[in-house]
């Protein structure tokens, strides 16, 4: 409900054509327990209350902690925990200076630098494996190591792409016996 206006052009700089109307709606019934909150009026910007009425229960930000950490987690999160995630995010920073000229590199608030830099370190692992192509056994060796069993890590790194071999192998082996099934 309220009132719009329409431009139509080539460019958000030629809009030679323009209309103005206004549109009568349905005014939705608001909840009881929304009444005087953020919702019942959409004026302004939530407040944390808002987001609490909303979800009907109070905020409990999550514990980051070596131990807890799942793939989820940000190389961020985690680099204030683990020396392997602050050497992790050390190397992170250097792999995107690498995708710039050296003189680039020289400027400290370079800002593509460091938003390729803050898009890397504030990424899930999870995101990082999907759109980096690392193979699972490195995520999960780096997570072990992340929550403190540097062994279990080392040995999930290296049997991780083992067995993730051995499942793709035996995935292929399925799909072609169920070809051969239905031929």
């Amino acid at each position: 409900r309220g009132d719009y206006r329409v431009l139509v052009g080539g460019s958000s700089r030629d809009l030679p054509l323009s209309s103005e109307f206004f549109r009568d709606g349905v005014e939705p019934e608001i909840p009881e327990y929304q009444n005087g909150s953020w919702y019942a009026d959409l004026a302004g910007r939530p407040g944390l209350e808002d987001l609490e009425a909303a979800a009907g229960r109070k905020y409990e930000p999550p514990v980051v902690k070596r131990g807890s950490f799942t793939m989820d987690n940000t190389a961020e999160e985690m680099r204030k925990h683990s020396l392997v995630m602050r050497l992790f995010a050390f190397f992170l920073r250097e792999f995107v200076k690498r995708g710039v000229s050296r003189r680039e590199r020289k400027d400290k608030s370079n800002p593509v630098i460091r938003m390729q830099t803050a898009s890397c370190l504030d990424s899930p692992l999870r995101s990082m494996q999907i759109t980096g192509g690392i193979r699972d056994g490195i995520m999960q060796g780096l997570l072990e190591m992340a929550n403190g069993h540097p062994v279990r890590g080392i040995v999930r790194m290296i049997r991780g792409d083992t067995e993730t071999k051995k499942r793709l192998r035996a995935a292929k082996r399925q799909n072609v016996v169920k070809t051969k099934d239905h031929e």
